[in-house]
């Protein structure tokens, strides 16, 4: 029996012991690092990791990290706001998040030995202008609570200098106006700001900050990655070059890229058209020899207008500008009407109306040639004049909002070939239900139309609501099923009355996203 106290006294010593020793080594180990504040002064010295964070502290005006300290903790001076100075020591290999956010730094200089950063490290310093940072330091997710954003977001900063090569996944996190690649870098260099390959032939990227770009005589390929480059914002992807506005293309400029540089993000499309808000980006072309590939090129990725291309570069496009036509290379595709008649016959040849392409034209009457089968949104766009469309075949496609006034459409044939457009034009809503209000472009010789609402594409009879439009054409729809996720289909169709009869026309299709009118009518 005495035995087994005196066993189960010296475990419990021994395990006290272990306790205490483990304890005493945790405080010596805690006790490597140590901080000091005295006149606005904090120094940060010892061998290891800092642990604590002095956030939100008033008296901080410097900060002096020490040869020894390895890191800086998340949030380690945030919102000190009266911090203007901070020194790192080379053997700094990791700062985290939101470090010195919200700081009063002028500039800082992030030493080459810092390997890894969290996010948002000098977000929000008001008077922040100037950076040097090494090159390829990685983004690293401290807590599943900070999200990926920019090393600097909300900050002021005029230039970003690298230190070391620059890899282009780090760039995606630099907000800046200039970013100047450090001289020994392989592949890099900078030329007023702009980032190019060595040999300054291809544009790699244009900071986010800058609003305009004028890209260096010599260089002879564009990359439309240098502007199309993706970072992140709450988790969801936007192209970098949000604030740009103009670019000036140099006259040596041969080929446009859309491929090149991309970087491991996918790339997100600086012109979204199924976007509401219509921005686009202004270039200018010194080369006057551009192909029509190009020119189109331009459009389609930046919604540059066309009209704005072809005043600089007129031999790209394709024939009828003498009648006020500009049109696509091969002249199929009526891209921009620039003549000033009221009464307007579009060339028999052309295939497609582009977006716009009428749009605020001071016509009276258009007639539209047998060979047309598309007609894009908004191409008669604002055409407030616009009393009579005469149709001389059918085209297949017709976008909704291509005719945007009231005008009075003439088809050939009996009312059984002929057709009409219904176009949303207001919308109210509850919880349940939509009210949306309609109008049909009116037919002449159309008695009425009928138009079908549905949340099914193929306008399932339990999912489908029907309306009789009085030929004045215009409707209001009420209790419409509202399915936030669902988008609305509608269909309508003319008809002639003989007799107590109906005789129909033809559907056109088409549907639309409720929350994209309540888009614009804000």
């Amino acid at each position: 029996m005495g035995q087994r106290i005196r066993y189960n006294f010296n475990l419990l010593l021994f395990l006290t012991a272990g306790i205490v020793a483990t304890v005493f080594s945790s405080e010596c180990a805690q006790a490597k690092v140590k901080t000091t504040i005295k006149n606005g002064v904090c120094i940060v010295s010892g061998k290891g990791a800092m642990t604590d964070d002095y956030g939100y502290n008033k008296e901080i005006k410097k900060v002096i990290i020490k040869d020894g300290v390895t890191s800086l903790p998340e949030e380690a001076f945030t919102k000190c706001r009266n911090l203007k100075e901070v020194s790192i020591a080379d053997s700094v290999k990791k700062i985290g998040a939101y470090a010195f956010m919200g700081t009063d730094l002028h500039k800082i200089t992030i030493p080459n030995s810092v390997k890894k950063m969290g996010d948002g490290v000098l977000n929000y310093c008001k008077n922040l202008e100037k950076i040097k940072m090494p090159g390829n330091v990685k983004l690293g997710y401290s807590d599943e609570i900070y999200r990926r954003i920019q090393y600097d977001l909300g900050s002021p900063v005029k230039t970003i200098q690298l230190t070391s090569s620059l890899n282009l996944n780090t760039f995606t996190y630099l907000a800046a106006e200039n970013v100047i690649v450090s001289k020994k870098d392989p592949r890099y260099t900078s030329i007023d700001g702009l980032i190019y390959t060595k040999d300054g032939k291809s544009l790699v990227r244009i900071p986010s900050h800058r609003k305009t770009a004028v890209i260096a005589e010599g260089c002879t390929e564009f990359c439309t990655n240098a502007i199309e480059w993706c970072a992140i914002d709450s988790d969801k992807g936007y192209t970098g070059c949000q604030k740009l506005k103009s670019v000036v293309l140099p006259k040596s400029i041969q080929t446009i890229d859309v491929r090149k540089f991309a970087g491991d993000l996918q790339p997100v499309p600086f012109y979204d058209a199924a976007a509401t808000g219509k921005k686009y980006l202004s270039f200018t072309l010194q080369n006057k020899d551009m192909t029509w590939e190009q020119i189109s090129l331009l459009h389609n990725k930046f919604n540059t207008p066309y009209l704005k291309l072809y005043k600089q570069v007129s031999g790209a496009f394709g024939p009828g500008s003498e009648q006020g036509f500009v049109t696509s290379k091969n002249g199929t595709a009526l891209l921009k009407y620039i003549g000033k008649e009221n009464d307007v016959h579009i060339p028999q040849g052309i295939t497609q109306i582009g977006e716009g392409a009428f749009s605020g034209a001071p016509l009276t009457e258009v007639t539209i040639p047998k060979s047309v089968i598309i007609i894009d949104s908004d191409a008669f766009l604002n055409c407030k004049k616009l009393a009579k469309v005469t149709f001389e075949g059918t085209p297949s496609v017709i976008a909704c909002s291509a005719f945007t006034e009231r005008s009075v459409l003439i088809e050939p044939g009996s009312i059984a070939i002929q057709y009409t457009w219904a176009v949303p034009c207001n919308i109210k809503g509850s919880r349940s239900y939509y009210t949306i209000s309609f109008y049909c472009l009116p037919l002449e010789g159309a008695d009425g139309y009928e138009l079908q609402i549905s949340t099914a594409e193929n306008f399932a009879k339990n999912k489908t609501k029907t309306f009789n439009v009085k030929k004045d054409g215009k409707r209001v729809c009420r209790r419409i099923p509202n399915y936030l996720s669902n988008m609305l289909y509608y269909r309508v169709r003319p008809y002639k009355l003989m007799g107590q009869t109906k005789f129909y026309g033809q559907w056109t299709h088409n549907r639309f996203d409720p929350w994209s009118l309540f888009d614009k009518m804000q």
